[in-house]
């Protein structure tokens, strides 16, 4: 857990920097995302300050600079499970929105739905000559945990692929097919990730397709393997309300996981959330909380 004094210390390291960037700032907004939830399972019986994909509880800023640059400093409010993405440091970085961003950020991976990690370094993003988009990262996140280079192409049908050492090690990272379990791990994780994804309507229905390939493990009692990710999306008759129905695989494994989730759009930045996970027929986790964003 982050001692006293190294939060006191990046408090203050904070606190510095955004004094003096809110002196060269054109525009600010405060952030707060506030996402507590009731989980059961598998993954644990407890009250948590993350939702069941591990996208943690925030606070912030986000700027925007005289010069058109962005930043953006969030901090969350509790640490992830697990030691591969143990900061409270969820994005510190500055940009030029489509071309170029520098910090700590989210990995360009395929649709997250399966991988989907942090890294601290830098990206480029470009348009390819026949118009898809595609961003090229480098990062290294310490001795242990991510670091390398990754490459992401396309729009609506994309592919991704990431090189390095420890990758794949956050507790973000297949959580629809494990929960939040705090991942790999540091010193775990492969050195080599594949990856293509598309997303499409087909009969009148909002779908996302994902299959990614862990190759090369660091650890010599993991062995490589490849997952996969299909769901969909649709609207309730009530107003607001969506249900996502996905199934996932690790094709190392016999068992599939079919997965259910409703948001129901509540008062101004508050949405409610139930989920329900299903291995092999049973039950494996299950919850349910709230967003809210001021």
């Amino acid at each position: 857990m982050m001692s006293s004094s190294y939060r006191s210390g990046f408090a203050l390291f904070a606190t510095l920097i955004s004094s003096s960037l809110l002196a060269q700032a054109a525009d600010f907004v405060l952030i707060a995302e506030l996402r507590p939830t009731i989980n059961s399972g598998d993954d644990g019986d407890e009250l948590r300050w993350f939702d069941q994909n591990a996208t943690a509880s925030i606070v912030g800023i986000r700027l925007l600079l005289i010069n058109g640059s962005r930043v953006k400093l969030t901090q969350r409010i509790t640490r992830l499970p697990g030691d591969g993405d143990p900061g409270y440091i969820d994005e510190a970085y500055i940009e030029r929105r489509g071309v170029w961003r520098a910090g700590r950020q989210w990995i360009p991976f395929g649709r997250g739905a399966i991988v989907h990690e942090t890294m601290t370094g830098v990206r480029f993003d470009t348009r390819l000559v026949f118009g898809n988009e595609a961003a090229a990262v480098a990062f290294d996140n310490g001795v242990g945990r991510s670091r390398g280079v990754a490459l992401r192409a396309g729009d609506a049908i994309g592919f991704s692929v990431a090189s390095g050492n420890h990758l794949g090690i956050g507790p973000a990272t297949l959580t629809e097919i494990d929960g939040v379990t705090g991942g790999f791990g540091r010193g775990g994780g492969y050195r080599l990730l594949l990856g293509g994804d598309a997303q499409f309507v087909f009969a009148g229905l909002n779908w996302q397709g994902e299959h990614v390939v862990f190759l090369d493990p660091e650890r010599a009692s993991d062995s490589s393997f490849s997952a996969s990710n299909l769901s969909f999306t649709v609207g309730l008759p009530i107003s607001g309300w969506k249900t996502r129905l996905s199934w996932s695989r690790r094709w190392d494994r016999e068992s599939d996981q079919f997965g259910v989730s409703i948001d129901a759009p509540a008062e101004a930045g508050i949405v409610y959330r139930g989920y329900l996970g299903l291995r092999s027929g049973t039950i494996f986790r299950g919850g349910f909380g709230v967003t809210i964003k001021f």
